[in-house]
């Protein structure tokens, strides 16, 4: 089963691919956004 560049599927499965890492990226830069939220309010983390 060899896939060539030609091959629909294999372009599909790529834009998939890609679509996925940048889901993840957006995800860690909330998660980063969130953390650095936190540790601008102190006050709120602690209560």
């Amino acid at each position: 089963m060899a896939e060539s560049v030609s091959n629909p599927q294999w372009k599909d499965r790529k834009a998939y691919k890609t679509k996925c890492l940048i889901k993840i990226q957006h995800t860690k830069n909330a998660i980063t956004n969130f953390q650095r939220l936190l540790q601008f309010t102190p006050s709120v983390s602690a209560a």
